[in-house]
């Protein structure tokens, strides 16, 4: 997906990025992620965004605010920092592309920690500890997004009103929505281990829309009828 265009300019703003750091589409590498699986907690409140996967301080270039699973995969949004030069480096790489509409290429996410269980080319528990900005993302899905900027001072209003509305004192305006958790027998079989011929239930055709297309439960049903009527 292109970079949007921001709608303001950096001078004096805090440089504000979101977009999809995973998703559950087979990579580069022949490998899935189970999105309900991802442990996020460590990342969310120490770890940081970091240049392509290289070690150092000087390569951790900006830290995140938010982090939850949503229905298209991994949902990120923080900043990178002003004045270090690798993060300079890779802001004015991501304004380039913005600014010639004509590139083809964009900057991704790719996830950086542990693999905590697997099963097949499926990773159905990892633990992150940062999650890497960068031009070369095994899952070329995952992308990059420029936010319209805030000043320091409308980002202190903005993280005073979260803290307000949360409760939270200290720190930056951090959210968390899901932990890890453990696919259920019927969540393996979606994701492609029943063993031998796979039938597909009208039950579990039902979870499968709801939790990847993030449709009512309602909704998936309606659909899962209609599919399988066409099918019959």
């Amino acid at each position: 997906m292109p970079l949007e265009k921001a709608k303001t300019s950096d001078n004096g703003k805090v440089r504000i990025i979101e977009g999809i750091a995973s998703t559950p589409d087979l990579d580069l590498q022949g490998e899935k992620v189970f999105q309900k699986g991802i442990q996020f907690d460590y990342f969310l409140k120490h770890g940081y965004f970091n240049w392509d996967h290289k070690p150092g301080a000087e390569n951790k270039i900006g830290e995140p605010w938010e982090c939850r699973i949503t229905p298209r995969g991994l949902f990120v949004k923080g900043m990178i920092y002003k004045g270090k030069q690798v993060a300079d480096a890779v802001w004015e790489h991501i304004q380039s592309l913005r600014e010639n509409p004509s590139s083809q290429r964009k900057v991704g996410f790719s996830l950086q920690g542990k693999t905590l269980l697997k099963k097949g080319q499926t990773l159905l528990k990892c633990w992150i500890q940062d999650v890497a900005i960068t031009t070369a993302p095994i899952n070329y899905n995952t992308y990059l997004d420029v936010v319209k900027s805030l000043s320091g001072y409308e980002l202190d209003k903005a993280m005073a009103a979260g803290h307000a509305i949360s409760g939270q004192t200290g720190g930056g305006v951090h959210r968390v929505e899901s932990g890890i958790s453990t696919p259920t027998d019927e969540e393996i079989k979606d994701l492609g281990y029943a063993g031998g011929d796979r039938e597909v239930t009208k039950k579990s055709l039902v979870g499968l829309i709801a939790r990847d297309r993030g449709y009512s439960r309602k909704t998936s049903e309606l659909l899962a009828d209609i599919l399988f009527d066409l099918s019959a």
